[in-house]
């Protein structure tokens, strides 16, 4: 933490003077908050954890394994009667005493290192998943950050593009600029439109993505700050409860209410309310379908049925045994039935740490199946969401595509009757060449984005 704090003063001081403030922390949630959260909620550390608890329970197992064991048995066979007596009688006897194998004398040893070995492992692996996802988490917090700054500087572009449409429309109703120069304003009006929500989609998915680690409210990313406040350690969750919703920037920026200054009208309108209740009825769809959510949900199944396996193992185990013996007994013929038992109770722990092994197992399979549900949510998030921004994209090329057809052949008609010379013919037709492209590349992205989407959901 005091390298990170120290690196993020060093950025501040860095930063020459005059240069626009940028955001450089949530306010809602700081960094090191961030952190701490992630590592409450992150699948692979809780896998790491559950693992270590597993190795944990296995070295209890294996020390408490050397002991003895109450032995209780019952034995009835039949016996020849005293003598001048020619009846079958029954023998039977009880014994009670203590006893233990062996070879667990010889193993222990190897077995109780082994066990050992395991659990450092296990503990090193731990300390590793913390730190890769303190990694992982400085990352999805600083491009949800970068994101989030892009979209502003999408949207100023957008903003200067759009008056720059509104000056040649009003220079050509003044006559003093030509046809075209509003229609190459367009043009960069489109692209602009389409860089603005794409940016607007891919902020939306980078902060999904950081909330969906970090397990928070999505009020803690309304609001950024240019100062990084990384010395916080207030509850992420709290301080989301005490952070006003209110964005400095309306959310979807200006890219979600474009007006078309020819129209006057909205073409390119989005619902953030809308779009988001898509996303979630996205998700759900793939989560019953998906099968690695399936297989996950399986082995779930799978652990809590060992457990219950490894909670039956601390009942005393009875073994009986019946039959028919026929043999010679004292110079004479004997025959009965024969009956044996043997009620066996371990005096170590064995039984019970297999049960703690078997709840470490359960852990680390519930872990596994958060974690494939939290893939699930952000990759059919981020599909449905950049989907919409291609669709939204290709509506704002093909409006730029048919107005710089409408003036190419408005051109091409004056220059046949003698009205535009061939510079004016030439810049339409270089002007819609551009647009034309560009229609296409969002259309094929649009295309690519909606396959992707199918597939995500898993139809």
């Amino acid at each position: 933490m005091i390298f990170v704090a120290t690196s993020a003063a060093a950025l501040m001081l860095a930063l020459p003077q005059g240069t626009p403030s940028v955001p450089l922390s949530f306010s809602g949630l700081s960094l090191s908050a961030a952190e701490s959260q992630a590592l409450l909620e992150s699948p692979d550390v809780a896998v790491a954890r559950a693992r270590l608890a597993g190795a944990d329970a296995v070295l209890r197992q294996q020390r408490g394994a050397l002991g003895p064991a109450i032995v209780a048995g019952y034995t009835e066979n039949p016996q020849a009667a005293p003598a001048g007596n020619s009846a079958t009688i029954s023998q039977h006897s009880s014994t009670v005493g203590l006893q233990t194998v062996l070879g667990n004398l010889i193993a222990y040893s190897p077995r109780v290192a082994a066990a050992a070995r395991e659990y450092q492992a296990a503990r090193s692996d731990e300390l590793n998943a913390e730190r890769v996802e303190r990694i992982k988490l400085a990352g999805l917090y600083y491009a949800a950050l970068k994101a989030r700054a892009t979209v502003n500087a999408r949207d100023e572009a957008l903003r200067l593009a759009m008056e720059e449409e509104q000056a040649a429309q009003k220079r050509f109703s003044a006559g003093d600029a030509p046809r075209v120069d509003v229609v190459r304003a367009s043009v960069v009006v489109a692209r602009a439109t389409a860089d603005a929500v794409n940016a607007k989609a891919a902020s939306d998915n980078a902060t999904d993505s950081l909330r969906i680690e970090t397990g928070v409210g999505r009020a803690a990313f309304a609001r950024t700050s240019s100062r990084a406040d990384v010395g916080e350690v207030a509850s992420a969750v709290d301080r989301s409860q005490r952070v006003a919703p209110a964005p400095t920037t309306p959310p979807g920026g200006a890219a979600a209410t474009i007006a078309s200054p020819s129209t006057g009208s909205s073409s390119f309108e989005s619902n953030d309310a809308a779009d988001e209740a898509a996303v979630e009825a996205a998700v759900q769809a793939a989560l019953l379908q998906r099968p690695e959510v399936a297989s996950a949900s399986r082995g779930v199944a799978a652990a809590q049925a060992s457990l219950n396996v490894a909670r039956r193992a601390t009942v005393p185990s009875l073994t009986l045994g019946a039959g028919y013996a026929r043999g010679v007994d004292s110079g004479q013929k004997v025959s009965g039935p024969t009956v044996n038992a043997q009620l066996e109770f371990p005096l170590t722990a064995a039984a019970s740490s297999g049960i703690l092994a078997s709840r470490a197992g359960l852990a680390e399979a519930r872990a596994r199946l958060a974690g494939a549900q939290r893939d699930v949510s952000v990759e059919v998030g981020s599909a449905v969401r950049n989907l919409r921004a291609a669709s939204l994209a290709v509506a704002a090329s093909t409006k730029a595509r048919q107005q710089a057809q409408q003036e190419l052949n408005a051109t091409q008609l004056g220059y046949r009757n003698g009205a535009s010379s061939s510079l004016e013919r030439a810049s339409a037709q270089a002007t819609y060449a551009d647009a034309r492209l560009a229609e296409l590349s969002a259309i094929y992205d649009e295309a690519l984005a909606r396959a992707v989407a199918a597939l995500e959901i898993g139809r």
